[in-house]
Order: C-alpha cells, then sequence, then structure tokens
C-alpha cells in the first residue's frame, strides 16, 4: 500500500523506531493518496453512470432499429403485393385494349350494316308506296273497265290478287328490313356503352399504377366494372 501512496522504502523500521521526519513524508503520501482515490472514485462514478446512459440509448436504438426492420420487411411485402395487383390491372387494361379493338370493329361494321338496311328500308318504303299507288290505281280501273268488259272478270282477279300478293310481301320485307336497322342501333348503342364501361377500368386502373395504393384504393379497384356483352 505504502508503495502505491509513493513511499517504496517504508519498512518494519519506519513502525517500530518511527522517525518524525519520514512519518511526516509518510502520511503526507497516505493524504495524498486519499484525496487522489476520493477524486477517482467521483469521476469513476460520473463515468459509469454515462455509461449507464450510453447502454440505455443502445438498447433503446437497437428496439427502434428492430422495429423499423420489422416495418420494413412489412412495406417490402406489401409492396410485392401492390405490384401483382397493379400488375394484373396493367394485364386487364391490355386485355382491354384488344377488346376495344374487336369492338371497334364490330362496331364500324354494325353501323355500315344498319346504314344499308336503313337505305334498304327506305327504299322498300318507297316501293311500298309505289305498289300501293298502283293498286289503288289498279282498283280504280278494274271499277272503270267493270261495266265496259266482261269477257274476262278471271283475268282481272287474278291481275288484282297478284297485285296484292306483291304489295304484302313487300309490306313483309319493309317491316322486316325496319326490324334489322333498330337491331342494328341497338348495337351501336351497346357498344358505346361498353366503350365507355372499358375507358372507365382503364381510367380506374391509370390511377391504380402511381404510387403506392392505400386500402381504400385497393378496395374501390378491387371491385369489377361490368362490360355489356354485345
Amino acid at each position: 500500500m505504502m508503495t502505491t501512496c509513493g513511499i517504496p522504502d517504508f519498512g518494519i523500521k519506519d513502525i517500530v523506531n518511527p522517525n518524525s521526519k519520514r512519518l511526516r513524508r509518510q502520511l503526507s503520501g497516505i493524504i495524498n493518496f486519499a484525496k487522489f482515490r476520493e477524486e477517482r472514485l467521483q469521476m469513476y462514478g460520473e463515468l459509469n453512470a454515462q455509461r449507464d446512459e450510453i447502454l440505455d440509448n443502445l438498447k433503446n436504438v437497437q428496439s427502434e432499429n428492430d422495429n423499423l426492420n420489422n416495418d420494413h420487411e412489412s412495406l417490402k411485402q406489401q409492396t410485392a403485393n401492390e405490384a401483382k395487383i397493379v400488375e394484373s390491372f396493367e394485364q386487364e387494361c391490355r386485355d382491354i385494349e384488344e377488346q376495344i379493338g374487336v369492338l371497334n370493329k364490330e362496331q364500324a361494321a354494325i353501323r355500315h350494316e344498319s346504314g344499308e338496311l336503313k337505305k334498304i328500308a327506305n327504299d322498300l318504303k318507297d316501293k311500298n308506296a309505289n305498289i300501293a299507288l298502283s293498286v289503288l290505281e289498279l282498283q280504280s280501273d278494274d271499277k272503270k273497265l267493270a261495266g265496259q268488259i266482261v269477257q274476262s272478270p278471271e283475268r282481272v282477279k287474278r291481275q288484282m290478287s297478284d297485285a296484292n300478293d306483291r304489295l304484302e310481301t313487300e309490306r313483309k320485307d319493309a317491316t322486316q328490313a325496319e326490324k334489322d336497322a333498330i337491331e342494328c342501333a341497338g348495337k351501336v348503342k351497346n357498344v358505346e356503352k361498353a366503350e365507355v364501361a372499358i375507358s372507365k377500368v382503364s381510367e380506374r386502373s391509370e390511377r391504380a399504377s402511381f404510387g403506392r395504393l392505400e386500402p381504400f384504393v385497393l378496395a374501390e379497384l378491387s371491385t369489377p366494372c361490368p362490360i355489356l356483352s354485345v
């Protein structure tokens, strides 16, 4: 201990036959060591407290880091799931674009057919009107000739019957043409409705592809949009 206090030559002689000068020197060394020890103990206490605080902060940082890693993994999984959803909607958009192309071709064909049927219907209406007028004229001539010609009544009846048959046939053709024109017009409207519905699906899918999807957006996109069949 005395060596630690800076008195390396302390021996048994200093106990048996102490010297005042050496004793003073020895006591001074012990006192200095005691003061030094007290200062170092105070410093050690402060450093130990700082060490404990740093360890607590380290534990908190490690815990926060673990939570952030868990959140990161969760977000990675969520992003992967959302990427699959976006990919499926992109594929759906491509399919819809192909369907739009097919519908456009069908719409063009239907419009052309509708125009032709309208022309045919108008022509048949004109023919029907002309035939009706001819029948009226024949009926008028029949009445005039009834009193003058009596030798061939059967021939006149056959002519009237043939004219009536032609008129009936033309009326049926005109009615059928009108039905076909109405049906074509309905098909055109259905195609236009289908294009509107498909456009809405495309817009919703495009909005879904920007950024990370929120839950309520995913719920909206998961709702199927009906496409009218033609």
